[in-house]
């Protein structure tokens, strides 16, 4: 992928849980690019292009085999999902990770972060953490401080 994410778009989920890509993010990417969706802390799901995907994936696999990472990565692939963009642009997003980012029928707003995209519903972008939610949270950054400590 050459170029970066960036902006700030709205777009609505169909019934079959597709959703668009933003055109400018599309410029950035081949036909019938390949995305991979994952679960984030505050109600969001990252979306990265097969290529940058391929790269957090590694990231993971190569941590060690520790109570705290085997748990991380069981959630980790768990909440995976991938999408193979159609010809109108649009990508699915599975309906857990619906679910997980508590959608509820709003907007969903697409948000270029560099080299991934991040996803979240419209009314939920200053969500409080409930409890389930914090204990994720707590993982994802202490494996991801870990990723970086390497």
């Amino acid at each position: 992928m050459d170029g970066w994410f960036t902006g700030k778009f709205e777009y609505a989920v169909d019934t079959k849980g597709r959703i668009s890509i933003p055109a400018k993010f599309r410029d950035l990417l081949s036909e019938n690019a390949r995305f991979h969706t994952i679960r984030v802390p505050k109600f969001r799901i990252r979306i990265y292009p097969e290529d940058e995907w391929e790269k957090k994936a590694r990231q993971y696999e190569n941590l060690p085999e520790t109570e705290i990472f085997d748990e991380y990565r069981r959630e980790f692939y768990d909440s995976q999902a991938d999408s193979d963009m159609d010809a109108q642009g649009r990508i699915t997003i599975c309906a857990a990770q619906l679910k997980q980012i508590k959608f509820n029928g709003s907007k969903i707003v697409m948000l270029g972060m560099g080299k991934y995209i991040e996803a979240f519903c419209a009314e939920n972008e200053t969500a409080e953490f409930d409890d389930e939610e914090r204990k994720f949270a707590e993982k994802y950054y202490a494996v991801n401080k870990a990723i970086r400590d390497f």
